[in-house]
């Protein structure tokens, strides 16, 4: 971060001190901007401008924020994500404030702490209140293990989720501008959601017509390879509150995922651009994600396509594997659909250290995998 330098592929031992990185998330709104934080109790907020071919000493991220986090002794960031500027009082806002939202947990506690935490250019401090989120051991480790932590569609919920954990949080900014938290609903408490597996992947899209934004389904994949699926809707009083009508809310009966394989992405869809499409930034980011249809994608390589049909709900409607499916043939995966060409996926394999890209137009009967190795 000193100079902004991208280093070579390989050069990773002139790292030198650097401290090590123990949190990271991206803007959802602006994917070009990232936060970070690291053993030196340092969070940074910086955007990424990307490399040059041959030039080293071009540019590659500018640094936006770097301030020391004042909080309890010994504390540990579990998760973090960027909030929605709506999120921001006017004196922060037009100081041109960072929001964000923290996960920690204190030493010897198994509370979990949301603190939020407005970054500028110069300084930061965290709202002084707590909203704490009691988790239960499932072991004997104190570790808090929590594997979701995102925003909802509309930015109304957060989500929580890991082992023995899945809550959804309302943040908002009251008439008199303080930001509070609140929670909406605890999956686990209301039963009957499994305890044991974990919650691993998470995403959220609307369902309601485009103009309705007071509507969020929430998609959730366990370690043991369900789905489940939440509507929330805007009730009396214009609060936020889960869906009470039937089949609103549960696990998905339709699911062929391998049982016992964690579900480990749950990705959107992108719409189809249109030809005339004007490919600048600004276009590229106002391409929308498909209501009504996702992808879940299993650790063994399995990948099922979901749309929601008005009469009979959520339907299965396609399923491929990248191999042959099987809890010994698991590895970490990491995907995401490409904008501008919708049949395409990006799949990053830790295990054999390859990126490639997954053609899926013809999938049922040519599935196309070009991977790259990556020199790690």
């Amino acid at each position: 971060f000193e100079t902004g330098r991208a280093l070579p592929v390989g050069a990773s031992d002139r790292l030198g001190g650097a401290p090590k990185v123990l949190c990271m998330c991206q803007n959802r709104k602006d994917p070009q901007m990232f936060a970070t934080y690291d053993e030196l109790r340092l969070l940074s907020v910086w955007r990424w401008r990307g490399t040059e071919p041959g030039d080293v000493h071009h540019e590659a991220i500018r640094m936006y924020s770097l301030t020391s986090l004042d909080f309890p002794s010994g504390s540990t960031v579990l998760q973090m994500c960027f909030l929605p500027s709506a999120i921001l009082p006017t004196h922060v806002f037009d100081s041109d404030g960072t929001p964000l939202v923290l996960l920690t947990q204190e030493p010897g506690s198994t509370d979990l702490v949301l603190r939020v935490v407005f970054v500028f250019a110069v300084n930061s401090y965290a709202q002084h209140y707590t909203a704490r989120a009691r988790i239960e051991r499932q072991s004997e480790r104190r570790e808090a293990e929590v594997s979701v932590f995102a925003m909802s569609h509309s930015d109304r919920l957060l989500v929580l989720g890991g082992r023995g954990l899945l809550q959804f949080w309302k943040v908002w900014k009251s008439v008199d501008g303080t930001v509070r938290i609140n929670l909406v609903f605890d999956a686990i408490q209301a039963g009957p959601w499994p305890r044991e597996p974990a919650m691993v992947s998470c995403l959220g899209i609307g369902i309601a017509e485009e103009k309705d934004i007071h509507e969020d389904w929430i998609t959730i994949g366990s370690s043991d390879g369900c789905l489940y699926g939440f509507n929330f809707v805007r009730g009396t009083g214009k609060e936020i509150e889960l869906d009470s009508r039937e089949n609103a809310c549960g696990k998905f009966s339709a699911n062929t995922h391998t049982p016992g394989v964690p579900i480990q992405c749950i990705i959107g869809n992108w719409s189809a651009p249109s030809e005339s499409i004007d490919l600048t930034q600004a276009a590229y980011l106002r391409i929308p994600v498909e209501r009504k249809s996702f992808v879940s994608v299993g650790e063994d390589g399995k990948f099922l396509w979901w749309r929601m049909h008005e009469r009979c709900g959520w339907a299965r409607v396609r399923e491929i594997s990248m191999w042959a499916p099987s809890p010994a043939s698991c590895r970490s995966l990491a995907c995401i659909s490409s904008r501008l060409a919708p049949d395409l996926m990006v799949v990053a394999d830790l295990a054999s250290q390859t990126v490639g890209c997954l053609n899926t137009t013809d999938a049922e009967r040519h599935l196309t995998w070009d991977p790259i190795r990556l020199p790690l």
